[in-house]
């Protein structure tokens, strides 16, 4: 006996997509779905691995199974046909293929359609402003939900260069990890989880051009970023690995990322502070660097 499905129905604050960014929808429902299942082996959910497998991962009945729902149902979900779905089901689903919290939140807005009606307000806050300009440790960013760079303290333009006053989309932490790979240590493991932070920002804002527009340049010009993209993961920025880099001036950094303000329903930004290991705060150009810019 499976879980009954029923529809979600939008509500007051939330609007549906136009037909158009509703065929996307459902193509990144099924390619995310797809993606999920086939990254997991029998042995992960507790399966027997009995038989030879045509492609990787588990097979469709094997996740209806898990998630107590039939087959031919979850064939069709999975196909992004209109089935309609409910919340339990979708914790069931999530629960058999092993979602993360930002992958079931993402399969929630994938599954249902809806997308904020209002986007929060983009005015700084001077009180943010006043808490990027007191931190002398290390570099601190303002990013919207976007990861453009709209405020940071002096250390990070120091660093990073002024990427809030950078033109369009130099303007984007992203990018900017894209286009200077060059001095950064273990890059593909920054990309990787940056690109998943985007995936699960864009499903959010799937009406904003400004989105669309950075991953055209994206998918254009990278084709790491073309691999990354393909894999469907959906990541939060705080799950951002340590950031080395050997930078032109001040040598080897190394920061671990540090977010105290997530973007929501007050807030539109995410509040980031880069906090140097002990070789990079006792390394003498940084020390001096420090030193230079405090009050």
């Amino acid at each position: 006996m499976g879980i009954a499905a029923t529809r979600i129905a939008a509500g007051p604050e939330t609007a549906v997509l136009d037909p158009e960014d509703d065929a996307k929808r459902r193509r990144e429902l099924r390619a995310f779905l797809m993606s999920r299942r086939a990254r997991l082996r029998p042995a992960d959910v507790g399966l027997p691995d009995t038989a030879r497998r045509r492609t990787p991962g588990l097979r469709r009945e094997e996740v209806a199974q898990l998630a107590g729902l039939s087959t031919e149902w979850y064939t069709l979900f999975e196909m992004a046909k209109d089935t309609g779905v409910s919340q339990r089901t979708l914790d069931a689903v999530s629960t058999a293929l092993k979602l993360t919290p930002a992958e079931q939140k993402h399969l929630y807005q994938l599954a249902t359609g809806t997308l904020p009606a209002i986007a929060p307000d983009q005015t700084v806050d001077p009180t943010l402003r006043d808490v990027l300009d007191g931190y002398h440790t290390g570099p601190a960013m303002l990013l919207n939900v976007r990861m453009d760079v709209v405020a940071a303290n002096p250390l990070a333009v120091a660093i990073f260069g002024d990427l809030a006053a950078a033109p369009d989309f130099q303007q984007n932490w992203l990018w900017y990890l894209y286009e200077n790979h060059h001095m950064i240590g273990e890059w593909e493991s920054q990309a990787r989880e940056l690109t998943a932070t985007f995936r699960a920002s864009l499903c959010e804002h799937a009406n904003d051009p400004a989105y669309s527009r950075l991953l055209n340049k994206l998918l254009e010009t990278s084709e790491t970023f073309r691999r990354f993209w393909a894999e469907h993961d959906v990541g939060e920025l705080e799950d951002v690995p340590p950031l080395t880099m050997t930078h032109p001036t001040y040598g080897p950094l190394r920061f671990t990322m540090r977010v105290l303000a997530q973007p929501g329903a007050t807030n539109a930004f995410y509040c980031c502070f880069l906090v140097p290991d002990e070789p990079t705060t006792n390394a003498p150009a940084y020390r001096d660097l420090r030193r230079s810019l405090e009050p």
